[in-house]
């Protein structure tokens, strides 16, 4: 997977993933993120009862400590989706 830094804070990839990295106290924290949900204005409300799953506009794969990990994250994960969708479509 090839990687482009768009911000000083966050890498995409040509898949649409990102890795996302913030400074802590103690050093970096990579977070590793899948493609671009299509989530509509319809879907969102005002309002979420404690609980309730709120619609995000990305999947949070993982947190890690360094950035190769969650590369490595994302590109089990871009393998898993494709798995996936060959399974379906054979």
């Amino acid at each position: 997977m090839d990687w482009f830094k768009v911000d000083k804070h966050y890498a995409d990839s040509e898949q649409g993933y990102r890795v996302l990295f913030v400074r802590r106290g103690d050093g970096w924290l990579y977070m590793a993120y899948g493609p671009k949900y299509s989530v509509t204005k319809d879907m969102l409300k005002a309002h979420y009862k404690i609980g309730e799953k709120v619609p995000v506009g990305r999947e949070h794969i993982g947190s890690y400590h360094d950035p190769d990990q969650a590369k490595q994250a994302c590109d089990e994960h871009w393998g898993k989706v494709n798995e996936c969708d060959d399974a379906a479509a054979g």
